[in-house]
């Protein structure tokens, strides 16, 4: 039995990301940022109008429906003051429930 080459290996694993990478660029995701004292911004891979919902959680891990929202498409909010973990999730057209995919987690330090 003869070893595998490494090289062999190197390209399995060179093409398994290149395919993983490919497969995430297709997915619809919001991709949440913060300056670390409550301003929120995000960027939606496809940009919709409708409205964002902005979730907090004081822990980091159970996080309300909706703290607040946005509407008309705004892609910024302003939650200085409030101390927490943040996520943005648009929201439903017809009832206003969140509509997956969540955003990442963010921290604020509230100042």
């Amino acid at each position: 039995m003869q070893p595998v080459n490494p090289s062999h290996r190197w390209s399995w694993l060179v093409a398994w990301f290149q395919a993983r990478r490919r497969k995430r660029t297709l997915e619809v995701r919001i991709e949440l940022s913060s300056d670390g004292h409550g301003r929120l911004t995000w960027l939606r891979t496809e940009p919709s109008p409708g409205q964002y919902l902005i979730c907090y959680s004081a822990d980091g891990t159970s996080f309300n429906d909706a703290y607040d929202g946005t509407s008309g498409g705004a892609t910024t909010y302003d939650a200085s003051g409030v101390p927490g973990y943040f996520r943005v999730v648009l929201a439903n057209e017809d009832d206003g429930s969140p509509e997956p995919p969540y955003s990442n987690v963010v921290f604020s330090d509230g100042l």
